[in-house]
């Protein structure tokens, strides 16, 4: 696991009590686990071995009623899965129970979910003999409603000894002899009923922590998360951005916290939600998420955090399906939409005025999605209330997440769990990875509007963790050996014009590969240009892969986030009712992300003759054409030629349907004429006979100079002054390179020169010479066997000046020869 972090060690504490729980943490940092944490997992208060049976009312053979009391399957009425008990309204005297064995004078623990519908009215939870004629002391609580809790199931405790009695009847019942009375005209309904011995510690698992983040580092891990960014769901009115006034670390006392707090946006910058324009959207807040970066599988997530408070503060803590595609930031063939990607809100707080219910109670909801018939699923739905408020103290909020069984506790109590094993719908979209986000809304369609200032609002984070058993590995473990995968990725650089974004990519022999790129990395620039009447709203999807290239190459030179997705090649696909092309929903496909940055740079030519290792060298009376130039550039006037005084010349770019054009300069180099370089092949052949003096080396270096001069000069397409110019300096360099042979010391003669080309005579005004590709001296090829000079024979104006010049030059260095040795 790649994370750099800084884990901090509390030395003058070793314990931290936290107010409102029973629970104590070790501040230490503990390695115990794969990963460093500075605290561990928080220890539930759970037995798994609950008395009752059918705690949920699903078969209904082990409940007994008296009075009016009875079972429902009325929609909506059960918790969690169909059936409830129901004590009716307009009823003096009922009740819903089981009997149970229970060991004497033994502690327990007796927890229910009861719905009260009418502010006033009573029940009460309680434990009594098994045919409730009497009851146990101390074994009873009552069940109020307020205004706020009606038609809310509350969370019921009840903890009693039951004395020296082995067998008990735990019971929810009303009862009253006021027929005017709300607890008469109230309905009730009851669900999730447990038992627990208290001092048991049977079912206790161990958990490995196997990723973690305590935020004591001084910036957000960027490696691991990534903000959303804008205006993304709902009728909410905040606008999500990555600002350090938004988003940031503060230190703390016990090491560090990650902060999303919600600020009053400039009023310049407000603006209707998109979605529905009587909501304005008045606030910046903070959005963080591990899409593409970290998921998760099976296991404990957990959190512990500082809550904010407020009318319709609308804090979360969830999980969404890591093959999401964020509400269209990746492209719909690419992975499910919501809600079949599946959805679990491990916390959610709908905040509330001051001394409201709201800033008290916490949600834990699932969503998922049967795409085959558009059918939208719930789970869950609970929700748990403490007496203090959630802003007073940190918390301890997760979820236990098994293979078809998901537990949500808050600090170390369960305070709902579904089961959904068997439940086609809920592991289609409950048993793939998610990744986890948490973000500050502010209002919605739940909470409502938004009240104004809130500015300054927090939502601080201490750390998130996730744990998993030896079972919940090897369930993700199995999942995941068959799943396409992506085996090597990184961030990528290319050029304005370039779209192969495959390169740093490896995947699994079961995948195809293709991705997304979306602008988020330039979201906070854009910002900066927005207005009211043209707001910046959300990232845009601006590539949507692999049969999208024609944008991807017209991109701007800037940052993006790109998106990859291992796909099955099996996938198939449907039409959605919107029109849009999904993968298959009925089956159960498997997908891969990984998010990279995308880095375009801007496309120049000096750039590209830099990697290429090429330059705009031209030489005088070449054409433009013989400059080469990196893939994709051409000039735009090929056949321009070469001047001394050449001023700036047009070249453009073509690749992928992007183009550009730039004025560049040449940089201009004198050229040798074709009759210098022959002159100066005939003078080196002499070196080539004194084997004597040189080293076998050095003199294959030359002859092979010379021969590349002989291709120039028997070859009129190569005779290119550029060629020629090369030629001639590449013979100069190979006579200057001659070393000779190690013999005796004696005198040595002197190093030879290579003879340099003579100055050309002041000639004669010409008519206007001929377009370089009329000039083509044709030069006979040299016997390589001896190396005898070039002969020429029926030739052009240059050849015949050559030629001359090799007769002059002969004579004059014959001359200085003789002149010499006298």
């Amino acid at each position: 696991m790649n994370r750099k972090k800084i884990w901090k060690i509390i030395t003058c504490m070793t314990m931290v009590s936290f107010i409102g729980m029973n629970t104590v943490i070790n501040a230490d940092v503990n390695t115990g686990n794969t990963v460093n944490t500075q605290y561990d997992l928080i220890k539930l208060d759970r037995n798994d071995s609950n008395l009752i049976k059918d705690s949920g009312f699903e078969q209904r053979t082990n409940w007994k009623t008296t009075g009016d009391g009875k079972f429902t399957n009325y929609e909506g009425a059960a918790l969690t899965g169909k059936w409830c008990g129901l004590l009716p309204s307009n009823t003096a005297n009922a009740s819903v129970y089981q009997v149970v064995n229970v060991k004497p004078n033994t502690e327990y623990i007796a927890k229910a979910k009861v719905l009260v519908g009418q502010e006033g009215a009573q029940a009460f939870f309680n434990a009594k003999s098994p045919d409730l004629s009497s009851g146990i002391e101390g074994a009873e609580v009552t069940v109020n409603c307020t205004k706020d809790q009606e038609w809310k199931y509350q969370d019921i405790e009840l903890r009693f000894n039951s004395g020296d009695r082995s067998q008990i009847g735990l019971a929810v019942m009303k009862w009253t002899e006021d027929n005017t009375s709300a607890t008469y005209k109230s309905q009730f309904y009851v669900d999730d009923v447990q038992l627990l011995e208290k001092n048991s510690n049977s079912g206790e698992e161990s958990y490995d922590i196997v990723w973690a983040d305590d935020f004591n580092d001084p910036q957000l891990d960027l490696s691991t998360w990534e903000y959303e960014l804008g205006s993304i769901r709902g009728i909410e009115q905040q606008h999500y951005v990555d600002s350090k006034d938004n988003v940031f670390m503060r230190a703390t006392q016990e090491g560090g916290e990650l902060v999303l707090r919600a600020t009053d946006r400039p009023e310049e910058l407000q603006y209707n939600n998109p979605r529905d324009a009587s909501r304005r959207v008045i606030y910046n807040s903070g959005s963080v998420r591990t899409h593409g970066k970290q998921e998760f599988l099976y296991g404990r997530i957990e959190m512990r955090a500082k809550l904010p408070k407020g009318q319709s503060v609308f804090p979360a803590f969830w999980t969404l399906g890591s093959d999401f595609t964020l509400d269209g930031d990746v492209n719909s063939e690419q992975g499910y939409g919501w809600a079949r990607c599946g959805e679990i809100d491990i916390m959610e707080l709908i905040g509330s005025g001051p001394g409201g219910a709201g800033n008290k109670t916490v949600y834990q909801t699932i969503h998922t999605q049967d795409g085959t018939d558009d059918g939208y699923k719930k789970f869950g739905g609970t929700s748990y209330t403490i007496p203090e408020e959630f802003n007073d103290e940190y918390h301890i909020f997760g979820m236990d997440w098994s293979k078809g069984k998901i537990e949500w506790y808050v600090d170390d109590q369960i305070v709902a769990t579904v089961n959904y094993a068997g439940d086609p719908i809920g592991e289609k979209c409950l048993d793939r990875p998610q990744y986890i986000q948490m973000n500050l809304a502010m209002g919605g369609a739940w909470p409502g509007a938004i009240a104004p200032g809130l500015d300054g609002t927090e939502y601080a984070i201490d750390y998130v963790y996730y744990g998993q058993t030896e079972q919940q590995k090897a369930d993700a473990a199995e999942y995941y050996s068959n799943a396409p995968k992506i085996l090597e990725y990184s961030d990528i650089s290319i050029y304005e014009g370039d779209t192969e974004l495959l390169s740093n990519v490896a995947i699994s022999d079961n995948a195809d590969i293709d991705f997304s790129v979306t602008d988020a990395p330039q979201f906070a620039m854009k910002e900066k240009e927005a207005t009211t009447e043209t707001a910046l709203t959300s990232v845009d999807l601006l590539c949507k892969g692999k049969n999208d290239l024609n944008k991807l190459a017209n991109l701007p030179a800037g940052e993006y986030s790109l998106h990859y997705t291992a796909l099955p090649k099996d996938l198939k696909f449907d039409i959605s009712n919107s029109g849009v092309k999904i993968p298959n929903t009925a089956e159960r496909y498997k997908f891969d992300r990984k998010t990279v940055n995308l880095t375009i740079k801007e496309r120049s030519l000096q750039t590209d003759l830099e990697n290429s290792e090429l330059s705009l060298d031209g030489y005088v009376n070449d054409t433009l054409s013989t400059i080469a130039l990196p893939e994709g550039w051409t000039w735009d006037k090929p056949q321009t030629v070469i001047t001394e005084n050449m001023s700036e010349v047009s070249v453009t770019f073509n690749k992928n349907g992007f183009e550009k054009t730039e004025s560049v300069t040449i940089n201009v180099q004198k050229s040798v004429t074709l009759d210098q370089l022959n002159k100066l092949v005939l003078e080196s052949n002499k070196y080539l006979d004194q084997t004597e003096i040189y080293t076998s080396e050095s003199l294959e270096k030359l002859q092979d100079a010379i021969d590349d001069a002989n291709n120039i000069l028997n070859d009129e397409s190569l005779a290119t002054h550029k060629n020629i110019t090369k030629a001639f300096k590449a013979i100069e360099e190979a006579i200057n390179g001659l070393v000779k042979n190690e013999v005796d010391p004696k005198p040595e003669d002197p190093k030879p020169e290579a003879p340099k080309p003579e100055d050309p005579k002041p000639e004669d005004p010409k008519p206007e010479a001929p377009k370089p590709e009329e000039v083509k001296p044709e030069v006979s090829k040299p016997d390589k066997g001896n190396n005898n000079l070039v002969q020429t024979g029926d030739m052009s104006s240059l050849g015949v000046t050559a030629t001359m010049l090799v007769a002059s030059g002969t004579t004059i260095f014959l001359a200085k020869k003789r002149k010499q040795k006298k």
